[in-house]
């Protein structure tokens, strides 16, 4: 399939229209040109990988279910979809940084002062909806109630978000939130007819762009094939790191949404 690609390109000011599922954009400056128009997303942007880019966008307009950013520098200004999944780690770091100014409590501002740089400081084991333990709690002041308001206020107005954040409210208080445990970087995709191909996303195979997770796919599906040929498989990366692979009935198979993304 033809898939949209920009690496290492000056975007900023450009508008990126309907490129697809499977876009990538590495390496590459986003922000505003003179005019002030920032680097916009429009359409089916499902399933992209946005990583290691320099500077803001706009994805207001976009559809980011699936999508995937890793490693972003100075996204700070950035427009981010109402709807986007709880389980993104950047543009909820950047709505979490946004929402300092919502909060008028000294404590609560130190704890989303803070937030965005713990979100996105280990990817495999960082989150902002289980950080009460390994971040928050450590703030002088800090009381569960006092984080749960913090990230309550930050968050209103992202549905997805304020429903986690009313879910981890309930489980905190209720003693009943399971705590985080470091996740393996060690996968395997277990196809439904026996096969397993195991993803190690601290040694992964060449790639020719960092973290493409849809030319990963292909290989993984590719040593599926190799172990037993004469069938189709399919494989669905929600994230490289941590390691999700999540193998499909069919090549589409990823569109039946999954919460939080």
């Amino acid at each position: 399939m033809a898939r949209v690609i920009h690496v290492n390109e000056d975007l900023r000011g450009v508008t990126i229209l309907d490129p697809g599922p499977y876009l990538y954009v590495g390496g590459c400056t986003q922000g505003a040109d003179r005019s002030g128009k920032l680097t916009t997303y429009i359409g089916d942007c499902t399933a992209a990988d946005y990583i290691n880019n320099d500077g803001p966008a706009d994805w207001l307009q976009a559809e980011t279910y699936a999508s995937y950013w890793r490693e972003s520098i100075n996204m700070e200004g950035s427009k981010i979809p109402a709807n986007i999944g709880y389980l993104h780690h950047d543009p909820v770091a950047e709505v979490a940084r946004q929402g300092i100014v919502k909060v008028t409590n000294r404590i609560e501002k130190a704890i989303l002062e803070g937030l965005p740089d713990f979100t996105r400081g280990n990817y495999s084991f960082h989150s902002w909806s289980t950080c009460w333990d390994e971040y928050a709690s450590k703030i002088p002041g800090a009381t569960k109630e006092l984080f749960i308001s913090a990230i309550t206020t930050a968050f209103a107005g992202y549905p997805q978000l304020e429903s986690r954040a009313g879910a981890l409210g309930k489980a905190l208080l209720d003693g009943t939130l399971v705590p985080l445990k470091r996740q393996s970087s060690v996968q395997d995709a277990e196809f439904d007819d026996g096969v397993k191909v195991r993803l190690d996303s601290v040694n992964l195979p060449v790639l020719a762009r960092p973290s493409d997770r849809f030319e990963l796919a292909r290989k993984i599906e590719a040593d599926a094939d190799a172990q037993s040929p004469g069938r189709e498989r399919h494989v669905f990366l929600f994230s490289i790191d941590p390691p999700v692979p999540v193998p499909l009935r069919s090549r589409e198979g990823w569109l039946q949404r999954k919460a939080g993304f």
